[in-house]
This record gives structure tokens, C-alpha cells and sequence, in this order.
């Protein structure tokens, strides 16, 4: 029996053994195959002519001899002749570069698989259907590493080799690497604890170009009252205000110290002119000073406000920052331990009912392509694992990794596109941080008794704008032995039967029709399920899986008797903390692709979609 060898196991292709007498460079090479066709012509030509040069001197010997040499004989000579030929043809076509070699590989599905870590596998089908894989990573240099799988006709993986320098030059001919390169890598994220910043740190944080500015005001006017009341040198001097010292818990003293001693400075020049003989000239320039203090005074007051107000403005901008982050998918799936999800439908006309932004030609390529690329604001649902709880219908969906929560109900909201970026109820508000966490969490005791009586909880509704996708998944059935079966237990109950069909069919004609039946139909729901992940893989989007009890796994494969092959399990907090949302290079890329098939109902939607595109 066949042993599946590792990566590290995998066998040496017999055309790619090593042959430490063979050519080195691709000039060789070519030298060599024309040596090899030029020696094959001359062969084949060779042997045609002994052929004819044997068939005639038979018939001289046989015309001596008086023998005739019929029809029969002569056509044995003349298919050795054509048979010849065709050698030459098949050894030409075995050492010449064939046009199928430079041809686009024909990609039916990219994944991994986790007998090849670190691999990103591409799957290609040649025209007898045969499957072959290439398993393709790069290793510390930059340099590719892979190998190459044959598949087996019932999906199982059959002999591995391991790829060499050669067989990576066909395969970027072939467009196996542009496949490669499709996969994209959602991107890092940073997440940022909420918490209320002071005034003061608020300050540096968001308005640190207004603080310079007021700063440079605050040097100006200390300038101003150091040259002109020289009486102030003192105080002045202990007050000086800076970009540095801003923060200060002294500085609303320091204005007031001014002010009280511009104030004392004023009452004594009042007194002097009232009280002394002064020349008219000393008068009008007493006057003059105090004209002077008081509109030096009237600055520092200004300059007061607006420090006032800038502080003002800082603490409220790091309430909205609390506030954001605070409903911000991350912090309420860790808050909550529950996932985000995003149910897809498979009914078109449902998919994209008058609720839509798109029109029922849309594909399901084309939403998920709408969501990466304009990421807009969508109806989702919470789940906690290993709760049963209901949801949107479809067999798949979107694990949703950030964006912010706006509205939020215990129930079906029955909330619509307002174009790309806006999703409303009637009359709805934004929900307060108190009301998404009960409606996410469910974790309040109404939420337990109705568990505890149901079983299940009911579908909630929150709208998500902006949000950013972790991961595609599909529906998957546990059965009480442990195993997974693709979509629900309904496929597996279907393989039952087929086997209990084939136990009593006794090769009735009418018993294998319906067998071969059932069969293709049991193929057409695990290729369908194949082709749902072959679509998600292609966009760059990990995969996973998810059972009625809402809990999370990563996808490796489906085999063709319908039972899933899983990986480790996915905690909310993992979603929270990961890679989501694709750079924006990528959505702008996907984004261009989409605005060409123009899938939205309405103008101004295509151009929102066209603004949003452009501002990437």
C-alpha cells in the first residue's frame, strides 16, 4: 500500500534525478535536444531505408527462386516503415519543448493542506481530468521550495515529488504562480485598548499641530509683557510657558498672578495721575501706559479662552476615541467571547432583495468582492461558542474581524442600505455600549432562561460599518462519533443510504441507475462545497468551518464521501487580536474589477462605490 511521504519525504521526480553528466544550462539543454532530434531523424531514416532496401532485395531473391513476395508480406515491410515514423514522432514529442508545456495551466481550486505547512497549494486539471497539485512556499532566501502532487481519481493524495529549478521555470510559464500571488495576506492590525485619556495627554495625542500653535501664541504675549511692564520681570519670568510645560498643573495661576499684578499697576498709575502735578506730556504718557496694560491684559484673557477651549476640545475627542473603541468589533468580541458573523444566502433573489445596494446579476463572487473591496455597512449577527443560536439563512458566511457596531437588537431589525457606507432601521439610533454588550453577549438572565427553555438563542441583528473580514466559512454537521460532514448531517444520512442501496441492489439495472444517481448527486454537493472555499481562497481569505453549537475551526478539506477535514480550534479573541481586511492596494484592485460589471441598482451607488475606490 501506498505510504503518503511528507514534504521533507517527498520523492525526486525520475526526470528531475539528479545526473551529475548532464548539461547545466539551458543552452546545453537546447544543444542537447537538437542533438537528440537530429539523431533520431537519421535513425528513423536510416531503419526506413533498410526496410525498403530489405524489401527489395527479398523480392530479387524471391524472383530467383521463383517465389513471389504477395501483398501481405510487403505490407509488413511498409508498417515498419510507418511505425517507424511514429517513434520518431513520439521521441520528438518526449525531448521537445510540447505547446501544452507553454500553455496556461488550466487552475481549478487554490488551498492548503497541513501535510504541506507553510504551502500554499494550486490545484490544476489537464484534459483527462487528472489532478495535480503544486505545493509552493518560499523559503529564508526568497527562493521557491515545493512539490508536486498527483491526486488520485477519489481525491485522495497519491505520489509527492519534490520540485526542482526546471519544473519552476514550466510552472511560471504555465501561470501557476500568478495563482501563487493571488493569495493575499489580510492585514496586521493594531488594537488599541480603550481607556480616557486626561486633557493633557488628549492634547499631545490628537491636537498636538493646535498645541504648537498655541504654545508659539503663549512666547509671543509673555515676549510682549516682559518688554513692556518690566515691574512683572519677576513674575513673568517664573511663568514661562512652552511646548514643553503646557502641562503644568500651575498655568491657569500663572495667567491669574498676571492678571492680578497688571491689575495693582493700573490702581497705582490712576493714583499718580489724580495725585501728582504732572506735566501734560507725563500725563498723556501715563495714560498711554495704562492703554497699553489693559489691551496687553484683554490679550492674556483671550489667550486664556482659547487655552480653555483647546483642553475642551481634547477631552471631548478622547470620549468619542473611548466611545469608538469601545464598540469596536475587537473589544466586543473579547468583552463578550463571541464571534461576529455574517451569513450569506444561497438564494439569489432573497441575497439581493429591494434592501440591496446590488442587483440580482450579482454573483456570490461579486458580494464577497463588494465586501473586501468597499467594505460598506452590513447586517450581522453574534454567536457564542458552543451555544446553539439561530441565524441568517445560508450554508455560508464571513467572520468578521473589525469595523464598529452602530445599531443593535435583540431581534430582526429589518435595517436597509442608505448607499454604501450607511445601514439604517426605521427611526433606529446608534446603540449605547451598555445595550451592544447585552445584545451581544446574551449574557443577562432573560438570555439564560431562554436558553435553558429553548436550547437555543434567537437571531439578533447589529449593523457593522466599516467592517474588515477575518475569514470565509461554510456550515459543517458533527455526528455523535466525532466526524464533520460538509453542510449538514443530511450528507451523511444521504451516504447511508447509497451504501445500504448497493448491500441489496444484486446488479439490478433499475437499482444502478439510481445508485449512479445518488452518486452524482452526493459529488455535485461535495464539489459544490469544494468550490465555495476554491472561491474564498482565491480572494486571500483564511477558512474555516462552523457547527450548529457556533463553534469555530480551521478548514483543510473535504473528501469525496462528504466528511470535512478540520485544524485547531478558533477562539473570538484570536478573530479580535488577528489579521483582517485587506491592504488597500488589494481592495482597490478587486474594487476596479467590480466597478466594470456596474452590479449596483443605482447610479449614485456606482459612483459612491467609484469615490470610495478612488480614495484608496
Amino acid at each position: 500500500m501506498y505510504k503518503e511521504p511528507s514534504a521533507n519525504e517527498a520523492i525526486k521526480k525520475p526526470e528531475a534525478q539528479e545526473n551529475h553528466g548532464a548539461p547545466r544550462s539551458v543552452e546545453d539543454a537546447e544543444e542537447l535536444r537538437q542533438q537528440m532530434t537530429s539523431e533520431a531523424e537519421k535513425q528513423t531514416d536510416h531503419f526506413k531505408q533498410e526496410c525498403a532496401d530489405d524489401l527489395s532485395q527479398v523480392e530479387t531473391m524471391a524472383e530467383k527462386d521463383g517465389l513471389i513476395v504477395d501483398g501481405k508480406d510487403k505490407k509488413i515491410f511498409e508498417n515498419l516503415g510507418v511505425e517507424a515514423e511514429e517513434a520518431k514522432k513520439e521521441l520528438e514529442t518526449e525531448i521537445s519543448p510540447t505547446k501544452s508545456q507553454s500553455e496556461k495551466a488550466s487552475i481549478v481550486g487554490i488551498t492548503r493542506d497541513r501535510n504541506f505547512k507553510g504551502s500554499v497549494i494550486v490545484k490544476t486539471e489537464n484534459e483527462e481530468g487528472r489532478i495535480t497539485g503544486y505545493a509552493l512556499r518560499k523559503n529564508s532566501n526568497g527562493d521557491w521550495e515545493g512539490n508536486e502532487i498527483r491526486y488520485m481519481k477519489d481525491g485522495s493524495i497519491g505520489p509527492v515529488y519534490q520540485l526542482h529549478e526546471a519544473d519552476f521555470s514550466k510552472l511560471g510559464e504555465q501561470g501557476i504562480f500568478d495563482s501563487y500571488e493571488s493569495m493575499s495576506v489580510m492585514k496586521e492590525r493594531a488594537i488599541e485598548n480603550p481607556e480616557i485619556l486626561s486633557e493633557k495627554e488628549a492634547s499631545k495625542k490628537f491636537l498636538a499641530e493646535e498645541r504648537k500653535k498655541l504654545a508659539q501664541e503663549i512666547r509671543e504675549q509673555r515676549k510682549a509683557q516682559r518688554e513692556r511692564l518690566l515691574a512683572l520681570k519677576s513674575t513673568t519670568e517664573n511663568s514661562i510657558i512652552s511646548t514643553e510645560n503646557m502641562e503644568s498643573e500651575q498655568e491657569d495661576n500663572q495667567f491669574g498672578r498676571i492678571l492680578e499684578s497688571q491689575s495693582e499697576e493700573a490702581n497705582v498709575l490712576k493714583e499718580r495721575i489724580s495725585t501728582a502735578k504732572l506735566s501734560d506730556q507725563d500725563a498723556q504718557d501715563e495714560r498711554e501706559n495704562i492703554s497699553q496694560l489693559v489691551d496687553n491684559s484683554s490679550k492674556i484673557k483671550s489667550l486664556k479662552e482659547k487655552l480653555e477651549e483647546h483642553y475642551a476640545k481634547a477631552d471631548a475627542i478622547a470620549r468619542e476615541r473611548f466611545d469608538t473603541l469601545n464598540r469596536s468589533l475587537e473589544h466586543v468580541m473579547k468583552r463578550n467571547n463571541a464571534f461576529i458573523v455574517h451569513k450569506i444566502s444561497d438564494d439569489d433573489v432573497f441575497r439581493h432583495n429591494v434592501y440591496s445596494n446590488v442587483s440580482e446579476k450579482a454573483t456570490i463572487e461579486d458580494d464577497l468582492d463588494a465586501l473586501l473591496a468597499l467594505e460598506p455597512s452590513i447586517s450581522a449577527s453574534s454567536v457564542t461558542p458552543g451555544k446553539k443560536a439561530s441565524l441568517w439563512p445560508g450554508s455560508c458566511g464571513l467572520l468578521l474581524g473589525g469595523g464598529q457596531i452602530g445599531e443593535a437588537s435583540h431581534g430582526d431589525a429589518n435595517t436597509y442600505a442608505l448607499g454604501i457606507k450607511n445601514r439604517k432601521s426605521l427611526g433606529g439610533i446608534d446603540a449605547t455600549i451598555e445595550d451592544i454588550n447585552k445584545i451581544v453577549g446574551r449574557q443577562t438572565e432573560e438570555h439564560a432562561k431562554e436558553y435553558k427553555s429553548t436550547g437555543s438563542f434567537g437571531k439578533n441583528e447589529v449593523v457593522v460599518n466599516n467592517p474588515e473580514v477575518f475569514g470565509f466559512f461554510k456550515n459543517v454537521a458533527r455526528d455523535d462519533s466525532g466526524r464533520f460532514w460538509a453542510d449538514s448531517l443530511s450528507t451523511k444520512i444521504q451516504l447511508e443510504r447509497l451504501e445500504r442501496a448497493k448491500k441489496v441492489s444484486n446488479n439490478d439495472q433499475e437499482w444502478q441507475r439510481d445508485i449512479r444517481i445518488g452518486e452524482e448527486t452526493h459529488m455535485e454537493i461535495v464539489n459544490k462545497y469544494r468550490t465555495g472555499f476554491d472561491v474564498a481562497t482565491t480572494r486571500g481569505m483564511p477558512l474555516y468551518v462552523m457547527t450548529e453549537e457556533r463553534e469555530i475551526y480551521e478548514y483543510i478539506g473535504v473528501n469525496n464521501d462528504g466528511t470535512v477535514e478540520i485544524g485547531k480550534q478558533l477562539t473570538p479573541e484570536e478573530v479580535a487580536t488577528g489579521r483582517a481586511g485587506l491592504p488597500p492596494e488589494k481592495r482597490k484592485q478587486i474594487g476596479e474589477r467590480l466597478l466594470e460589471k456596474r452590479i449596483f441598482r443605482k447610479q449614485e451607488t456606482q459612483e459612491e462605490a467609484r469615490e470610495i475606490i478612488d480614495s484608496l
